[in-house]
Protein backbone atom coordinates (compact mmCIF):
# COMPACT_ATOMS: atom_id res chain seq x y z
CA UNK A 1 0.00 0.00 0.00
CA UNK A 2 1.25 3.47 -0.80
CA UNK A 3 0.42 6.93 0.45
CA UNK A 4 -1.23 8.95 -2.33
CA UNK A 5 -4.06 11.41 -2.82
CA UNK A 6 -6.57 9.05 -4.35
CA UNK A 7 -9.77 7.26 -3.37
CA UNK A 8 -9.28 4.26 -1.11
CA UNK A 9 -12.55 2.34 -1.19
CA UNK A 10 -13.29 -0.52 1.18
CA UNK A 11 -16.10 -2.84 0.06
CA UNK A 12 -18.02 -4.74 2.73
CA UNK A 13 -18.76 -8.12 1.13
CA UNK A 14 -19.19 -10.00 4.40
CA UNK A 15 -22.85 -10.69 3.58
CA UNK A 16 -21.97 -12.86 0.58
CA UNK A 17 -22.39 -16.61 0.86
CA UNK A 18 -21.15 -19.38 -1.39
CA UNK A 19 -24.00 -19.75 -3.88
CA UNK A 20 -23.76 -20.53 -7.55
CA UNK A 21 -26.47 -18.14 -8.76
CA UNK A 22 -26.95 -15.66 -5.92
CA UNK A 23 -27.99 -12.20 -7.10
CA UNK A 24 -25.79 -10.54 -4.48
CA UNK A 25 -22.71 -12.14 -6.04
CA UNK A 26 -23.79 -11.09 -9.51
CA UNK A 27 -24.35 -7.50 -8.40
CA UNK A 28 -21.06 -7.15 -6.56
CA UNK A 29 -18.85 -9.04 -9.01
CA UNK A 30 -20.00 -7.01 -11.99
CA UNK A 31 -19.97 -3.70 -10.14
CA UNK A 32 -16.41 -4.25 -8.87
CA UNK A 33 -15.32 -5.26 -12.36
CA UNK A 34 -16.85 -2.06 -13.77
CA UNK A 35 -15.19 0.03 -11.02
CA UNK A 36 -11.79 -1.46 -11.84
CA UNK A 37 -12.27 -0.64 -15.53
CA UNK A 38 -13.11 3.03 -14.91
CA UNK A 39 -10.41 5.59 -15.63
CA UNK A 40 -10.18 6.82 -12.02
CA UNK A 41 -7.46 6.87 -9.36
CA UNK A 42 -8.89 4.15 -7.17
CA UNK A 43 -7.73 1.38 -4.86
CA UNK A 44 -10.28 -1.23 -3.81
CA UNK A 45 -10.12 -3.47 -0.74
CA UNK A 46 -12.86 -6.10 -0.70
CA UNK A 47 -13.60 -7.51 2.77
CA UNK A 48 -15.21 -10.95 2.55
CA UNK A 49 -15.28 -14.49 3.91
CA UNK A 50 -12.71 -16.97 2.65
CA UNK A 51 -15.59 -19.06 1.24
CA UNK A 52 -16.99 -16.26 -0.90
CA UNK A 53 -13.48 -15.37 -2.08
CA UNK A 54 -13.63 -18.57 -4.14
CA UNK A 55 -16.50 -17.03 -6.15
CA UNK A 56 -14.80 -13.65 -6.50
CA UNK A 57 -11.42 -14.96 -7.66
CA UNK A 58 -11.93 -13.64 -11.24
CA UNK A 59 -11.47 -10.13 -9.86
CA UNK A 60 -7.90 -10.86 -8.74
CA UNK A 61 -6.68 -10.05 -12.25
CA UNK A 62 -7.32 -6.36 -11.55
CA UNK A 63 -4.28 -4.75 -9.91
CA UNK A 64 -6.47 -2.08 -8.31
CA UNK A 65 -8.46 -4.71 -6.40
CA UNK A 66 -7.23 -6.52 -3.27
CA UNK A 67 -9.02 -8.84 -0.84
CA UNK A 68 -9.12 -9.10 2.93
CA UNK A 69 -10.68 -12.50 3.68
CA UNK A 70 -11.69 -14.12 6.97
CA UNK A 71 -12.74 -17.72 7.72
CA UNK A 72 -16.19 -17.52 9.24
CA UNK A 73 -19.55 -19.17 8.66
CA UNK A 74 -21.97 -17.73 11.23
CA UNK A 75 -23.84 -14.50 11.83
CA UNK A 76 -22.21 -13.51 15.17
CA UNK A 77 -18.72 -13.52 13.62
CA UNK A 78 -19.98 -11.63 10.59
CA UNK A 79 -21.47 -8.98 12.89
CA UNK A 80 -18.16 -8.75 14.78
CA UNK A 81 -16.13 -8.17 11.62
CA UNK A 82 -18.68 -5.72 10.25
CA UNK A 83 -19.31 -3.66 13.39
CA UNK A 84 -15.91 -3.88 15.12
CA UNK A 85 -13.18 -4.83 12.67
CA UNK A 86 -14.17 -2.62 9.72
CA UNK A 87 -14.34 0.63 11.80
CA UNK A 88 -10.89 -0.15 13.27
CA UNK A 89 -9.57 -0.92 9.79
CA UNK A 90 -10.81 2.45 8.52
CA UNK A 91 -9.07 4.27 11.38
CA UNK A 92 -5.86 2.44 10.50
CA UNK A 93 -6.34 3.25 6.79
CA UNK A 94 -6.60 6.98 7.52
CA UNK A 95 -3.32 6.79 9.42
CA UNK A 96 -1.68 4.93 6.56
CA UNK A 97 -3.27 7.08 3.80
CA UNK A 98 -3.47 10.56 5.38
CA UNK A 99 -3.94 12.36 2.05
CA UNK A 100 -6.42 9.85 0.58
CA UNK A 101 -10.19 9.80 0.73
CA UNK A 102 -11.16 6.81 2.87
CA UNK A 103 -14.61 5.51 1.96
CA UNK A 104 -16.82 2.48 2.53
CA UNK A 105 -19.25 0.80 0.14
CA UNK A 106 -21.80 -1.47 1.83
CA UNK A 107 -23.75 -3.26 -0.95
CA UNK A 108 -25.70 -5.61 1.33
CA UNK A 109 -28.38 -3.56 3.14
CA UNK A 110 -26.35 -3.07 6.36
CA UNK A 111 -23.25 -0.97 7.04
CA UNK A 112 -20.75 -0.55 9.87
CA UNK A 113 -22.48 1.70 12.38
CA UNK A 114 -19.37 2.86 14.24
CA UNK A 115 -17.29 4.17 11.35
CA UNK A 116 -15.34 7.42 11.89
CA UNK A 117 -17.23 10.55 10.85
CA UNK A 118 -14.71 11.39 8.09
CA UNK A 119 -15.62 8.18 6.19
CA UNK A 120 -18.16 8.52 3.38
CA UNK A 121 -20.49 5.53 3.35
CA UNK A 122 -22.60 4.42 0.40
CA UNK A 123 -25.21 1.77 1.18
CA UNK A 124 -27.20 -0.33 -1.31
CA UNK A 125 -30.80 -1.30 -0.52
CA UNK A 126 -31.91 -3.90 -3.06
CA UNK A 127 -35.50 -4.35 -1.89
CA UNK A 128 -37.85 -3.88 1.05
CA UNK A 129 -38.74 -7.52 1.72
CA UNK A 130 -38.20 -7.12 5.47
CA UNK A 131 -40.95 -4.47 5.62
CA UNK A 132 -43.41 -5.72 3.00
CA UNK A 133 -43.10 -9.51 3.44
CA UNK A 134 -41.48 -10.19 6.83
CA UNK A 135 -43.14 -13.60 7.18
CA UNK A 136 -41.52 -14.77 3.94
CA UNK A 137 -37.92 -14.20 5.01
CA UNK A 138 -37.90 -15.83 8.44
CA UNK A 139 -38.29 -14.41 11.94
CA UNK A 140 -34.59 -13.99 12.82
CA UNK A 141 -33.67 -12.35 9.51
CA UNK A 142 -36.76 -10.12 9.67
CA UNK A 143 -35.84 -8.87 13.17
CA UNK A 144 -32.17 -8.46 12.25
CA UNK A 145 -32.95 -6.42 9.13
CA UNK A 146 -35.75 -4.40 10.75
CA UNK A 147 -33.33 -3.25 13.45
CA UNK A 148 -30.14 -2.69 11.47
CA UNK A 149 -31.35 -1.47 8.07
CA UNK A 150 -32.94 1.75 9.45
CA UNK A 151 -29.81 2.40 11.54
CA UNK A 152 -27.65 1.80 8.47
CA UNK A 153 -29.76 4.21 6.42
CA UNK A 154 -29.28 6.84 9.13
CA UNK A 155 -25.50 6.26 9.18
CA UNK A 156 -24.96 6.23 5.41
CA UNK A 157 -23.91 9.30 3.47
CA UNK A 158 -25.81 8.11 0.39
CA UNK A 159 -28.18 5.22 -0.30
CA UNK A 160 -28.36 3.44 -3.65
CA UNK A 161 -31.71 1.98 -4.63
CA UNK A 162 -31.59 -0.43 -7.56
CA UNK A 163 -34.96 0.63 -9.04
CA UNK A 164 -37.37 3.54 -8.88
CA UNK A 165 -39.96 1.22 -7.35
CA UNK A 166 -37.63 0.23 -4.49
CA UNK A 167 -36.74 3.89 -4.02
CA UNK A 168 -40.43 4.75 -3.58
CA UNK A 169 -40.85 2.01 -0.97
CA UNK A 170 -37.68 3.08 0.80
CA UNK A 171 -38.80 6.71 1.01
CA UNK A 172 -42.27 5.66 2.13
CA UNK A 173 -41.13 3.56 5.08
CA UNK A 174 -37.89 5.40 5.93
CA UNK A 175 -38.88 8.98 5.17
CA UNK A 176 -35.88 10.32 7.12
CA UNK A 177 -33.59 8.77 4.49
CA UNK A 178 -35.34 10.30 1.46
CA UNK A 179 -32.72 13.01 0.73
CA UNK A 180 -29.97 10.38 0.58
CA UNK A 181 -31.63 8.02 -1.92
CA UNK A 182 -30.16 7.70 -5.41
CA UNK A 183 -31.54 5.32 -8.07
CA UNK A 184 -28.78 3.34 -9.80
CA UNK A 185 -30.01 0.43 -11.88
CA UNK A 186 -28.34 -2.95 -12.28
CA UNK A 187 -27.62 -4.67 -15.60
CA UNK A 188 -27.84 -8.02 -17.35
CA UNK A 189 -24.56 -7.63 -19.25
CA UNK A 190 -21.42 -9.61 -18.24
CA UNK A 191 -23.87 -11.94 -16.56
CA UNK A 192 -23.28 -15.16 -14.65
CA UNK A 193 -24.98 -16.78 -17.65
CA UNK A 194 -22.19 -16.04 -20.15
CA UNK A 195 -21.76 -19.56 -21.50
CA UNK A 196 -18.18 -19.05 -22.67
CA UNK A 197 -17.06 -17.81 -19.26
CA UNK A 198 -19.05 -20.47 -17.44
CA UNK A 199 -17.65 -23.35 -19.48
CA UNK A 200 -14.11 -22.20 -18.62
CA UNK A 201 -14.98 -22.44 -14.92
CA UNK A 202 -15.76 -26.14 -14.72
CA UNK A 203 -15.32 -29.30 -16.76
CA UNK A 204 -19.02 -29.95 -17.23
CA UNK A 205 -20.46 -31.38 -20.50
CA UNK A 206 -22.11 -28.77 -22.70
CA UNK A 207 -25.19 -30.86 -23.48
CA UNK A 208 -28.43 -29.45 -21.97
CA UNK A 209 -29.65 -31.27 -18.83
CA UNK A 210 -33.17 -31.32 -20.32
CA UNK A 211 -34.16 -32.60 -23.76
CA UNK A 212 -36.90 -31.06 -25.88
CA UNK A 213 -38.41 -27.61 -25.59
CA UNK A 214 -38.73 -26.20 -22.10
CA UNK A 215 -39.55 -23.07 -20.17
CA UNK A 216 -37.06 -22.13 -17.47
CA UNK A 217 -37.81 -20.58 -14.10
CA UNK A 218 -34.77 -19.60 -12.01
CA UNK A 219 -34.80 -19.77 -8.23
CA UNK A 220 -38.57 -20.14 -7.96
CA UNK A 221 -38.70 -22.43 -4.92
CA UNK A 222 -39.15 -19.73 -2.26
CA UNK A 223 -42.52 -18.63 -0.93
CA UNK A 224 -41.97 -15.01 -2.03
CA UNK A 225 -41.53 -16.21 -5.63
CA UNK A 226 -45.21 -17.21 -5.87
CA UNK A 227 -44.34 -20.77 -6.97
CA UNK A 228 -47.85 -22.24 -6.75
CA UNK A 229 -49.11 -19.73 -9.31
CA UNK A 230 -46.25 -20.89 -11.54
CA UNK A 231 -47.10 -24.58 -11.12
CA UNK A 232 -50.88 -24.28 -11.34
CA UNK A 233 -50.69 -21.90 -14.30
CA UNK A 234 -48.39 -24.25 -16.18
CA UNK A 235 -50.60 -27.28 -15.46
CA UNK A 236 -53.61 -25.37 -16.79
CA UNK A 237 -51.58 -24.39 -19.86
CA UNK A 238 -50.80 -28.06 -20.55
CA UNK A 239 -54.49 -28.60 -21.30
CA UNK A 240 -53.87 -26.62 -24.51
CA UNK A 241 -50.21 -27.36 -25.29
CA UNK A 242 -48.51 -30.56 -24.16
CA UNK A 243 -45.12 -30.45 -25.90
CA UNK A 244 -43.42 -28.05 -23.46
CA UNK A 245 -41.71 -28.80 -20.15
CA UNK A 246 -41.20 -26.50 -17.17
CA UNK A 247 -37.75 -26.63 -15.55
CA UNK A 248 -37.36 -25.03 -12.13
CA UNK A 249 -34.04 -24.38 -10.42
CA UNK A 250 -33.47 -23.40 -6.82
CA UNK A 251 -32.80 -25.09 -3.48
CA UNK A 252 -35.30 -27.68 -2.30
CA UNK A 253 -33.91 -28.09 1.22
CA UNK A 254 -36.59 -26.27 3.20
CA UNK A 255 -39.87 -27.86 4.26
CA UNK A 256 -41.79 -25.48 2.00
CA UNK A 257 -39.68 -26.21 -1.07
CA UNK A 258 -39.84 -29.99 -0.53
CA UNK A 259 -43.65 -29.83 -0.37
CA UNK A 260 -43.60 -27.65 -3.46
CA UNK A 261 -41.44 -30.15 -5.37
CA UNK A 262 -43.70 -33.04 -4.37
CA UNK A 263 -46.80 -31.09 -5.41
CA UNK A 264 -45.35 -30.04 -8.76
CA UNK A 265 -44.02 -33.42 -9.79
CA UNK A 266 -47.28 -35.14 -8.87
CA UNK A 267 -49.25 -32.54 -10.85
CA UNK A 268 -47.45 -33.21 -14.13
CA UNK A 269 -44.57 -35.24 -15.54
CA UNK A 270 -43.75 -32.15 -17.65
CA UNK A 271 -42.49 -30.35 -14.52
CA UNK A 272 -38.91 -30.91 -13.40
CA UNK A 273 -37.19 -29.59 -10.29
CA UNK A 274 -33.40 -29.59 -10.63
CA UNK A 275 -32.61 -28.15 -7.21
CA UNK A 276 -29.50 -25.99 -6.77
CA UNK A 277 -27.39 -26.28 -9.91
CA UNK A 278 -23.84 -25.25 -10.70
CA UNK A 279 -23.40 -21.91 -12.43
CA UNK A 280 -22.20 -23.64 -15.59
CA UNK A 281 -25.21 -25.95 -15.72
CA UNK A 282 -27.48 -22.97 -15.17
CA UNK A 283 -25.81 -21.19 -18.08
CA UNK A 284 -26.47 -24.19 -20.33
CA UNK A 285 -30.09 -24.33 -19.18
CA UNK A 286 -30.68 -20.67 -19.93
CA UNK A 287 -29.10 -20.82 -23.37
CA UNK A 288 -31.25 -23.83 -24.28
CA UNK A 289 -34.56 -22.50 -22.90
CA UNK A 290 -37.43 -21.71 -25.24
CA UNK A 291 -38.43 -18.85 -22.92
CA UNK A 292 -37.97 -17.75 -19.31
CA UNK A 293 -40.85 -17.51 -16.85
CA UNK A 294 -40.49 -15.12 -13.93
CA UNK A 295 -42.71 -15.82 -10.95
CA UNK A 296 -42.82 -13.49 -7.95
CA UNK A 297 -45.03 -11.40 -5.69
CA UNK A 298 -42.37 -8.73 -5.36
CA UNK A 299 -38.89 -7.88 -6.64
CA UNK A 300 -36.39 -5.15 -5.86
CA UNK A 301 -34.86 -5.37 -9.34
CA UNK A 302 -34.95 -8.95 -10.78
CA UNK A 303 -31.55 -9.54 -12.35
CA UNK A 304 -32.59 -12.85 -14.00
CA UNK A 305 -35.06 -10.96 -16.19
CA UNK A 306 -32.41 -8.68 -17.71
CA UNK A 307 -29.85 -11.49 -17.84
CA UNK A 308 -32.30 -13.54 -19.89
CA UNK A 309 -33.05 -10.59 -22.17
CA UNK A 310 -29.33 -10.02 -22.71
CA UNK A 311 -29.31 -13.48 -24.30
CA UNK A 312 -32.36 -12.67 -26.43
CA UNK A 313 -34.77 -14.81 -24.41
CA UNK A 314 -38.50 -14.09 -24.38
CA UNK A 315 -39.81 -13.34 -20.88
CA UNK A 316 -43.20 -14.20 -19.38
CA UNK A 317 -43.48 -12.03 -16.26
CA UNK A 318 -45.91 -11.03 -13.51
CA UNK A 319 -47.39 -7.57 -13.84
CA UNK A 320 -45.64 -6.09 -10.80
CA UNK A 321 -44.37 -2.48 -10.61
CA UNK A 322 -40.62 -3.08 -10.87
CA UNK A 323 -40.91 -5.36 -13.92
CA UNK A 324 -43.22 -2.91 -15.68
CA UNK A 325 -40.61 -0.23 -14.90
CA UNK A 326 -37.66 -2.24 -16.23
CA UNK A 327 -39.16 -4.16 -19.14
CA UNK A 328 -41.80 -1.90 -20.70
CA UNK A 329 -43.31 -3.66 -23.73
CA UNK A 330 -40.40 -6.10 -24.17
CA UNK A 331 -42.04 -9.00 -22.30
CA UNK A 332 -45.33 -10.90 -22.04
CA UNK A 333 -47.09 -10.07 -18.77
CA UNK A 334 -49.64 -11.88 -16.61
CA UNK A 335 -51.47 -10.92 -13.41
CA UNK A 336 -49.41 -11.77 -10.34
CA UNK A 337 -51.04 -14.46 -8.21
CA UNK A 338 -53.35 -15.62 -10.99
CA UNK A 339 -52.70 -19.11 -12.47
CA UNK A 340 -55.42 -18.46 -15.05
CA UNK A 341 -53.67 -15.31 -16.26
CA UNK A 342 -50.32 -17.10 -16.45
CA UNK A 343 -51.91 -19.95 -18.44
CA UNK A 344 -53.35 -17.42 -20.91
CA UNK A 345 -49.94 -15.74 -21.23
CA UNK A 346 -48.31 -19.10 -21.95
CA UNK A 347 -50.95 -19.90 -24.57
CA UNK A 348 -50.30 -16.49 -26.14
CA UNK A 349 -46.58 -17.25 -26.24
CA UNK A 350 -47.15 -20.69 -27.79
CA UNK A 351 -49.23 -19.16 -30.58
CA UNK A 352 -46.68 -16.51 -31.58
CA UNK A 353 -45.48 -16.79 -35.15
CA UNK A 354 -41.76 -17.00 -35.93
CA UNK A 355 -41.69 -13.32 -36.93
CA UNK A 356 -43.54 -12.29 -33.75
CA UNK A 357 -41.05 -14.25 -31.63
CA UNK A 358 -38.13 -12.63 -33.43
CA UNK A 359 -39.66 -9.21 -32.87
CA UNK A 360 -40.04 -9.88 -29.16
CA UNK A 361 -36.47 -11.20 -28.94
CA UNK A 362 -35.19 -8.03 -30.62
CA UNK A 363 -37.14 -5.93 -28.12
CA UNK A 364 -35.65 -7.97 -25.29
CA UNK A 365 -32.10 -7.43 -26.52
CA UNK A 366 -32.70 -3.74 -27.12
CA UNK A 367 -34.18 -3.30 -23.65
CA UNK A 368 -31.30 -5.11 -21.93
CA UNK A 369 -28.78 -2.85 -23.64
CA UNK A 370 -30.22 0.18 -21.86
CA UNK A 371 -28.66 -1.02 -18.61
CA UNK A 372 -24.88 -0.87 -18.17
CA UNK A 373 -22.69 -1.80 -15.21
CA UNK A 374 -20.37 1.03 -16.23
CA UNK A 375 -23.21 3.48 -15.58
CA UNK A 376 -23.75 1.93 -12.14
CA UNK A 377 -20.03 2.20 -11.35
CA UNK A 378 -19.86 5.82 -12.54
CA UNK A 379 -22.81 6.73 -10.30
CA UNK A 380 -21.21 4.97 -7.34
CA UNK A 381 -17.87 6.76 -7.75
CA UNK A 382 -19.62 10.13 -8.03
CA UNK A 383 -21.13 9.61 -4.58
CA UNK A 384 -17.68 9.54 -2.98
CA UNK A 385 -16.54 12.85 -4.41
Amino acid sequence: MTNSSHLVLFVDALHLRHRSYDGQFTYLKNLIRALCELDVDLKLYVICSSQSLQDLHHLLRYTSCSFIAFPFSNLPLRIFYQQVFIPLLLVFAKTFFPRSRISLFSPGYITSLFCPCYVKIVLTIHDMYHVLFPAHIGLIRSIYWSLLIPLSCAKATSIISVSANTARDLKKYYAFASPKVIVSLESGEHSRFDLGIAMSDANIPSNPPVTGEYLLSIGSTKRIKDPYTLLNGFVEFLQSVQNLHLVITGPVSSRFSRKLKSYGESASTNIRFLGSVHQTRLSILLHGATAVVISSFYEGFCLPALEAQALGKILICPRIPVLLELLGDSAIFYDSGSPESLALALVLFSKLSASEKNSLKCKALSNSQRYKWSDSATTLISLFR
